[in-house]
């Protein structure tokens, strides 16, 4: 759509659709979309002026991708997220601390090659970031280190025990979100997968403490 998108006009568009490829109204019996009021306005929302245009009721729905993508994007922990993409940008954004890094991960006999920039416009994106940040968070402590800037915070308990928890969160929406997605899923499927989500969280309490245990003494090593 190149114009205004107003119910009516998506209306308009829905129904060359269905005329395009020969779809009968009469067979629709839901209609899924995002939150927006163009959409799902009361009175001159798509829904509405559908319902009243095919004259019989249907079931809307807020799609469930939609609504995962929403419950990601709540998630910030500023806090932690602003400290980890300074700290990123410090990195990689200078080419001389980014070459400089790469050869201290080498020294090191690091895991993993190098940080990763965070994308604003992909909200998922930001599980990867933090994931191999968590992996380097030594590595990054002792650059910073040499480089002379304050390392308090990447080295104290409760940043680190929000920082567990914002990577295990977003790694755990990323995979909630690819399993919501696909042809040929049965509903009864979707909302499966929303549970097991729910149970996720559950456990994700318990073994919080014992991995911010773990990273706080391989600091501490590497510290002495």
């Amino acid at each position: 759509m190149k114009d205004t998108t107003r119910g009516e006009d998506i209306l308009s568009e829905v129904k060359k659709t269905l005329v395009k490829f020969e779809l009968p109204e009469k067979k629709l019996c839901g209609v899924t979309t995002d939150g927006a009021s163009a959409l799902t306005g009361k009175n001159i929302g798509f829904i509405a002026l559908l319902k009243k245009s095919i004259n019989y009721e249907i079931i809307s729905y807020h799609c469930i991708i939609h609504q995962e993508q929403l419950c990601a994007k709540v998630l910030e922990m500023k806090n932690v997220l602003e400290l980890v993409i300074h700290t990123v940008n410090f990195i990689r954004s200078r080419g001389l601390n980014h070459r400089q890094f790469k050869q201290l991960l080498e020294g090191c006999g690091s895991e993993a090659e190098d940080v990763i920039y965070f994308s604003q416009v992909r909200l998922l994106s930001r599980a990867a970031t933090l994931k191999r940040f968590w992996i380097l968070l030594p590595e990054i402590v002792l650059f910073l280190k040499i480089k002379g800037k304050d390392t308090s915070l990447l080295e104290n308990i409760d940043c680190l025990s929000d920082l567990a928890f914002l990577i295990d969160m977003t790694q755990m929406l990323m995979e909630l979100n690819l399993k919501l997605q696909g042809k040929d899923q049965l509903i009864s499927k979707l909302f499966e997968n929303v549970e097991k989500f729910v149970l996720k969280l559950k456990l994700l309490k318990q073994q919080l403490s014992s991995k911010v245990l773990v990273h706080f003494k391989a600091l501490s090593e590497r510290k002495k």
